[in-house]
């Protein structure tokens, strides 16, 4: 397990998880009255979730950057460029496919699951070129 980790700019995984949920609560907070009518949440809903799911937004852009940066250094990236192919490879094919699956069988959970689908897919890609920048220049 120790090899998997080898390697890794912890510091540059600290940075890119700040940057995901300083650019997720950008996104959120400036499109914020259209995803909660997408979502059909009013703000007392909101604001009445507690801490639990910011601790569960953070724990997982650790974990996405965490995996970012292992396969940053086992494919030798060391460019922005190849740092942000590789987020939205990884973004694309597995948080996107995932979420576009939940949301067709969640139905008529949310108001509008196709534009809830966008807001959130479209936040976690910004955020994720962003951890893809971080991790591939800073390794």
């Amino acid at each position: 397990m120790g090899a998997l980790f080898e390697g890794i700019n912890w510091w540059a995984v600290v940075v890119a998880v700040i940057a995901f949920q300083g650019l997720g609560a950008a996104w959120y907070g400036i499109l914020a009255k259209p995803w909660m009518a997408a979502v059909g949440l009013t703000d007392e809903q909101v604001k009445g979730g507690g801490p639990a799911p910011y601790i569960i937004a953070i724990a997982g852009g650790f974990l996405f950057n965490l995996m970012l940066a292992v396969l940053i250094v086992q494919f030798n990236i060391n460019s922005a460029l190849n740092g942000i192919l590789l987020s939205l490879a990884l973004m694309f094919s597995v948080n996107i496919g995932q979420l576009a699956k939940h949301y067709a069988f969640a139905g008529s959970v949310f108001k509008d699951q196709w534009k809830t689908l966008f807001f959130d897919a479209a936040g976690d890609l910004l955020a994720a070129i962003a951890g893809g920048l971080i991790l591939g220049i800073w390794r």
